[in-house]
């Protein structure tokens, strides 16, 4: 008994030193993370100049303010933001004009001009993250390179046989190659396929999976519900307020979205299954058929998501601006043009803190699960032998979500 008080005593000294909640008034006294002067009217002029950084907090001697801050961001960084880290966008040749004259480099010049402000309101200095200084210059342009000169002369040829084929579709009949060619790319056909009936074609039974359609749809509105919100998390006036939204419940459906995309592997298992048993009463799965499967998984799949991530990794840094910009868009061009292999291989589920399209993970995802139950269909032959591999395989990915979860925590 002494020896369970003692431990507990320990561990309450040890616990002492995190702050996991600040009122309102303490909240305030902490520095702005978010900060951002006004783009536009900075940049105005030739020589105008507006730099995005991060910058680590730091004091010359003790600190109770930055032990405060750093306290309260150990204390949970699940639903605490880091405040060791402020994020703050700064008009250089306005706000900081006197400072350029005095420094020859420019973010020495840009760090002292941020130390003064935060010196003079909060005692505290900062130290610039080399590279997460995203700076945008007056008028600033940049030549176009091969990589977006090729995705142009390809989005270009894709929209020119959508519209050939939609007039050819229209005013044509031709059975040859070149007519079944452009009619492929027909948005009078597409659109009538898209919206045919489950079931319509030589299948009757597929007719029974009409309900799949609503549910996709729900959880497709639920998806799009979910990812709304992010463009405030990314840079926010009021940082308090998102962290208590974790002990709200009203706020549950948001962070936990990743249970809503496991209906779309549900959904995708049971299409699945349903095909290769159909399947399956005319010819069974073979180790030969397996290659040709996931091929034609992958083709279905790759088109429409190369041409995206094409597009996002050439052009998309051209279509706005603004002092998130760079460090939020431009970061993702980079990573998806170093990363692009990882999403055609479907593998980028595997990347860690890769920025490129970071919501495309339930697709590699998706894609490793639909592998795994064809190996299932050609390894088991009986039904009841795939429940059991199935079921078995479905408790140990609970224990192991289970486990990574409590090691997480």
């Amino acid at each position: 008994m002494k020896i369970f008080i003692v431990l507990c005593v320990f561990w309450l000294h040890k616990a002492a030193g995190f702050i996991y909640s600040l009122n309102d008034t303490e909240y305030d006294r902490l520095p702005p993370m978010f900060k951002l002067d006004d783009f536009y009217p900075c940049l105005r002029d030739p020589g105008d100049r507006y730099c995005y950084v991060d910058a680590k907090l730091v004091a010359n001697g003790s600190s109770e303010l930055l032990h405060t801050l750093q306290e309260y961001t150990i204390a949970n960084n699940f639903t605490h933001y880091d405040h060791n880290l402020i994020h703050w966008g700064i008009c250089v040749t306005k706000t900081c004009r006197s400072y350029l004259n005095n420094h020859t480099d420019a973010n020495e010049a840009l760090e002292a001009c941020l130390n003064s402000s935060l010196l003079q309101t909060y005692q505290l200095q900062a130290h610039l993250v080399k590279d997460k200084v995203y700076c945008t210059e007056f008028e600033e342009t940049a030549k176009i390179d091969t990589a977006e000169k090729v995705v142009a002369v390809v989005v270009i040829a894709i929209v020119l046989l959508n519209v050939l084929g939609t007039l050819f579709d229209l005013c044509c009949v031709s059975k040859s190659v070149g007519g079944r060619f452009l009619l492929c790319f027909s948005a009078k056909r597409n659109w009538r396929r898209l919206f045919a009936p489950s079931g319509e074609g030589s299948e009757p039974r597929l007719s029974r999976l009409k309900l799949f359609n609503g549910m996709k749809a729900c959880t497709t509105f639920l998806v799009i519900l979910g990812h709304s919100p992010l463009a405030a998390v990314i840079s926010t006036d009021n940082p308090h307020f998102l962290e208590l939204t974790y002990y709200d419940f009203t706020f549950h459906i948001f962070y936990n979205g990743n249970l809503i995309v496991q209906t779309f592997f549900v959904l995708s298992g049971c299409l699945l299954a349903f095909n290769l048993l159909i399947m399956e009463e005319k010819s069974q799965l073979t180790w030969p058929k397996f290659p040709r499967f996931v091929m034609l998984r992958w083709m279905r799949l790759t088109p429409s998501y190369a041409a995206v991530l094409a597009v996002i990794a050439t052009w998309m840094k051209r279509l706005g601006d603004g002092p998130m910009w760079k460090p939020v868009v431009g970061v993702e061009t980079e990573a998806c043009r170093r990363d692009w292999f990882y999403h055609l291989l479907y593998l980028n589920d595997y990347v860690d803190h890769s920025q490129c399209m970071a919501h495309t993970w339930y697709l590699a995802v998706d894609m490793k699960l639909t592998i795994l139950g064809l190996i299932v269909f050609c390894l088991v032959k009986s039904w009841r032998g795939r429940k059991v591999v199935i079921g078995v395989w479905f408790w140990l990915e609970c224990w192991c979500q289970l486990s990574a979860h409590t090691c997480k925590t």
